[in-house]
């Protein structure tokens, strides 16, 4: 549910910021209740990064989105929960979202 409340707000983003706000809102929200019932399922969680990433990079909000991103991003990495080409999307994360705060 959460990948198709992403894409939908992918799809919105350029004609109507409100609604792929929202679409992204609820991603999030999907997201946090699958990590509620399995805190420990790695691809959730590196999916909430991404999408907290996002939001703050596409909305503003880095002081609390982005922190959060970048704290799972570190946890997950901690544990050797990413592939190679995610450490690299993760280091262009973190340039990304550092000079916003």
């Amino acid at each position: 549910m959460a990948v198709v409340l992403t894409a939908t707000g992918d799809a919105l983003f350029e004609h109507d910021r409100a609604a792929a706000r929202q679409a992204y809102e609820e991603g999030l929200k999907a997201l946090r209740g699958l990590l509620e019932i399995d805190g420990d399922n790695s691809e959730a969680r590196l999916d909430l990064a991404k999408l907290l990433a996002k939001v703050a990079l596409a909305f503003g909000g880095a002081e609390s989105y982005g922190d959060e991103a970048l704290r799972l991003f570190a946890d997950l990495q901690a544990a050797g929960r990413l592939s190679p080409r995610e450490e690299s999307d993760v280091a262009l994360l973190r340039q990304q979202l550092q000079p916003s705060r």
